[in-house]
Order: C-alpha cells, then sequence, then structure tokens
C-alpha cells in the first residue's frame, strides 16, 4: 500500500505438490449404506484420486409401474463401462455387490484381463454379495484370493471380533502413521478397539493369498485376503 515501510511481509513463500496423473477409481455399490458414503467421501477428498462411482437404487427385477421417460434413476451403464472406458481405470471396487444381476460372462472376463495385465480390483463383502461358491470357475472367482467356504455364505449368528495376523502387522495397508513409529505387540491396540463386525461372508483364503485380518473367536475366518494375478492386485 501507499507509504508502506516494511514490504517483506507482502509475500509468503508456501509448497505445491503437482499431481501430474491422478488415479482413476471405479466403485459400484451394491445398496446405500454407511459405507459407500464413508469412502465416497474418503476417495473423492484426495485431490490425486479421479473417482467414478455408483450405487445401486433398484435391481432389474424391480417392478415400476412408471414409464422410463418418468424415471429419475439411470440404468447402470455396464456395456459402456466393461466394454470400452475399463482400461482408463487403475483401480475397480464392488462394495457389497451383486454383480451377477448386471455383468455378462464377457464383462467379467473384461475384468479379469484388467487385473491380470497390471489393474487393481477390491471386493468389499456383505449380504448382498454373490456367492461365488455356485461358480468358483468364473473370471471373477478367478482372480479373487478366497473361496466361499459354506452354502449360508454371509453369516450374522454372533458379532465377530478382528484381530491381525503375523503378515498383517507388517502389511503396509494396516498401517496408521503413528505405526511407523511403534514396534511390534505396540501396534495392536487400535486393532483390538475395534468393535466386533455383525456381519461376515464365511470364506476360505487361497494358498496363493496372504490373509491381513481374522476373525478373532472360533474359527478364524479370513476378514481381509490380498493376493496377485498376473501384473495386477
Amino acid at each position: 500500500q501507499v507509504g508502506e515501510h516494511i514490504v517483506t511481509n507482502n509475500q509468503a513463500g508456501f509448497s505445491l505438490k503437482v499431481v501430474r496423473d491422478k488415479i482413476r477409481i471405479l466403485m459400484v455399490s451394491g445398496t446405500p449404506s454407511m459405507n459407500y458414503r464413508f469412502l465416497r467421501n474418503a476417495l473423492k477428498n484426495d485431490p490425486s484420486l479421479d473417482l467414478l462411482s455408483f450405487v445401486i437404487m433398484r435391481t432389474p427385477t424391480d417392478i415400476l409401474n412408471v414409464p422410463t421417460q418418468e424415471q429419475s434413476l439411470i440404468p447402470f451403464p455396464a456395456e459402456t463401462i466393461f466394454t470400452k472406458e475399463l482400461p482408463t481405470f487403475d483401480l475397480v471396487i464392488f462394495d457389497n455387490f451383486d454383480y451377477s444381476l448386471y455383468l455378462r460372462p464377457p464383462y467379467l472376463e473384461s475384468i479379469r484381463k484388467f487385473v491380470r495385465e497390471g489393474g487393481g480390483f477390491a471386493m468389499i463383502g456383505g449380504p448382498n454379495l454373490f456367492n461365488e461358491g455356485v461358480n468358483a470357475l468364473s473370471p471373477i472367482g478367478d482372480i479373487l484370493p478366497f473361496r466361499f467356504a459354506e452354502k449360508a455364505f454371509y453369516r450374522r449368528d454372533a458379532p465377530f471380533s478382528v484381530r491381525l495376523t503375523q503378515a498383517g502387522a507388517r502389511h503396509p495397508i494396516l498401517q496408521f502413521a503413528d505405526d511407523f513409529r511403534k514396534e511390534g505387540a505396540e501396534r495392536r491396540p487400535l486393532w483390538q478397539e475395534m468393535p466386533p463386525l455383525d456381519g461376515i461372508n464365511v470364506v476360505d483364503a487361497k494358498k496363493s493369498a496372504t490373509v491381513l485380518l481374522e476373525n478373532a473367536g472360533g474359527i478364524p475366518w479370513p476378514i481381509l485376503t490380498v493376493s496377485e494375478h498376473g501384473k495386477g492386485r
């Protein structure tokens, strides 16, 4: 301003991180939920990520007594995404999603190819998850790190406490920021304080997979499992 005696306080230095290529994520949730809300907010708030998300509000078997032109919900664009757009993504997330209602075999084969060539695929369980035990040789069943263990593949008969496995205690995706300054058993209290799950998908891990979290009471059913498939994870 006119008459200023000190001009050095008219400027400030700061660092700016420039993201050249964002990580593109496709997320499909089988139902509106707090899980979907949390994931969407978390991913949207990261400037290095580009998220395209869908939440299923109705299924193809729902009876609607409303003309198509008067419906506010758009159909899930499965054909466009899984025949044309899939290679443009880095990660695909299915969240409690019964994909058997929407994805034809060629689409599932596209997902397997996507992962084999370096893409990431994450499946979050729940009661709507399609039971791959019916057809474990499908393209999705091939890339998953587990197999369904029982016909009743989703159980809510008791609370399920969660604990870290030895592999999980060392795995980077389960480390909190403060954990890097801790050793061994000191890393475990936060996981021990985690509230029990009200339901789990009953699965067995494949030999090629690594179990990071497991059920803490009774049979140690896998809760979080990871593996590689081709060049992808």
